[in-house]
């Protein structure tokens, strides 16, 4: 599996947190968000690639601004643990977007360590 683009945490589990990002284009120019054609994420756990909470491939076109500024909220049940014998896990947020009217693609993906409260 490749290096994420980004880490963050640890956060204890079943905690909303939000990740911000500029979406930018090949040659590092912002994207407005009216500039996108598509923009979709997946939450999964990192060892078992398994979806958590049925965020797989969710629209969030909606949370970019014109100033190409995206806030992505996680809510708690995406923060939860999956595998309870574990001190703490990794989940990636893997985000997915088309520009240039579908013509030009780009993506970026975070990982996400949340601690086992009940293992504290």
């Amino acid at each position: 599996m490749r290096n994420p683009d980004s880490k963050h945490g640890p956060f204890p589990e079943k905690t909303t947190r939000v990740i911000t990002a500029t979406v930018k284009d090949e040659t590092g120019a912002v994207i407005p968000g009216a500039s996108l054609t598509t923009m979709v994420y997946s939450l999964y756990d990192e060892d078992t690639l398994a979806i958590i909470n049925s965020r797989t491939l969710v629209d969030i076109k909606a949370n970019v601004t014109s100033g190409g500024v995206l806030t992505l909220e996680l809510l708690p049940a995406d923060m939860a643990v999956q595998t309870t014998s574990k001190d703490e896990e990794r989940h990636r947020v893997l985000i997915e977007w088309t520009y240039a009217a579908g013509v030009k693609r780009g993506s970026y993906e975070a990982q996400v360590i949340v601690s086992n409260v009940e293992k504290v």
